[in-house]
């Protein structure tokens, strides 16, 4: 069903396109991950390997060091942040929340937690964490290592997981143009019995208050 294209038309509201500012989600935001955690713990960029493809990537030699990554868990705000800002052109409201992001990584190899360890310290340098910044996200925590090796093709592979937190903000901009007047009735029923009150109201009728009453 096609968006209308401000609040001036009845129906249903999209957000802007493209959003201001843009948040990284899906391809964008796996292509965001894998360079960062790249840059962080010294991978070649092809060691690292989403954790779900399409279609399956060929394992490395037991004798390499490689990482799996993925998101596992995203936890929205219960309820965004809404705020109409006002300009020349009608305005538009903003509405704004974070989100908790979990990160799965798996790391395998001889030196799994060598690479483990490195990309967790490496986390919390204010330097490595510049590029997150740049794009509205922040590291929350890092949770201890786990000890999983895994059995392929009859071989024990030596793996150690954790989970990188973080947590981004994510907005969007709805066309809710600036309400510069309204025109109505208002009927109500006061105390008194069978009796109703119909007043017409305009906006534009009402006066600004004076310094003194402000």
């Amino acid at each position: 069903m096609p968006w209308v294209p401000d609040s001036t038309t009845a129906g249903y509201l999209g957000p802007n396109d493209p959003p201001s500012p843009a948040p990284l989600q899906d391809d964008q935001w796996e292509n965001f991950l894998h360079d960062w955690i790249a840059g962080i713990s010294g991978y070649d960029p092809t060691m690292l390997h989403p954790r779900w493809q399409p279609e399956g990537v060929n394992l490395a030699d037991f004798g390499t060091d490689w990482m799996a990554f993925g998101v596992e868990v995203t936890v929205p705000d219960f309820m965004p942040w809404e705020g109409h800002i006002d300009t020349p052109d009608g305005g538009y409201d903003a509405v704004q929340e974070h989100e908790i992001v979990e990160v799965m990584c798996s790391f395998y190899g001889p030196n799994c937690e060598r690479y483990a360890s490195i990309t967790r310290r490496g986390a919390f340098l204010d330097q490595n964490r510049a590029a997150l910044r740049a794009n509205a996200t922040g590291l929350v925590e890092i949770t201890p290592f786990t000890h999983a090796p895994e059995q392929i093709m009859e071989q024990w592979l030596s793996r150690v997981d954790m989970t990188i937190v973080l947590r981004r903000e994510i907005r969007y901009d709805y066309n809710v143009r600036t309400l510069v007047r309204a025109q109505g009735t208002i009927t109500a029923n006061p105390a008194e019995p069978d009796r109703t009150v119909v007043t017409e109201f305009d906006t534009a009728d009402v006066l600004a208050p004076s310094p003194s009453e402000e």
